[in-house]
């Protein structure tokens, strides 16, 4: 994996409840995000009424500078309208909608906002490191092609927390039968 992926922060949209998150300068990041991800989203109503869930993968435009010689620079991954768009340190790579269970964070909704580079699974895994918590899908109708890949990685999760898919998981039986 690239060292610039790896050099990548969690923030909250709204701003954050808990010390997890510290108390960080993070510019024009959310302004942006909600203008323009958030308010043009078909699910916009749900995303601004649950804004306390709202959580952006942001990444260091200033990352570069120390970068391997094989690894890739963000302006080799993401197009540079994207990044200029972001005029302090950090750009937003991926948004999700979670809800924080006992036993595990239920994934409402994900989106990466540059597609082909996993930044996805990138950001699940480290909401699992942020919460201690498995994060796992509650629906994937909406793209059971991404979410069959990743059918092994579901079932231990759902393991984990002691409960079937099926119980957990709306669309998992479309990806079980394959």
């Amino acid at each position: 994996m690239d060292h610039v992926l790896v050099d990548t922060s969690i923030i909250q949209m709204c701003e954050p409840k808990s010390p997890k998150f510290g108390i960080k300068y993070w510019g024009n990041v959310r302004e942006i995000v909600t203008r323009d991800y958030i308010v043009g989203h078909m699910n916009s109503e749900t995303l601004l009424r649950c804004l306390d869930n709202v959580y952006v993968l942001v990444a260091r435009r200033d990352s570069e500078g120390y970068l391997r010689p094989d690894e890739r620079k963000w302006s080799d991954i993401l197009p540079v309208d994207t990044i200029q768009r972001f005029t302090d340190s950090y750009f937003p790579i991926a948004i999700a909608l979670i809800t924080e269970n006992e036993d595990f964070i239920a994934l409402e909704w994900i989106d990466a906002l540059v597609r082909g580079c996993n930044f996805a699974q990138l950001f699940i895994r480290k909401l699992e490191k942020l919460f201690y918590k498995p994060v796992i899908p509650v629906d994937i109708t909406p793209n059971i092609a991404y979410w069959k890949h990743y059918k092994d990685d579901l079932e231990e999760k759902c393991v984990e927390i002691k409960r079937a898919p099926l119980d957990v998981i709306t669309g998992y039986g479309e990806i079980q039968d394959e």
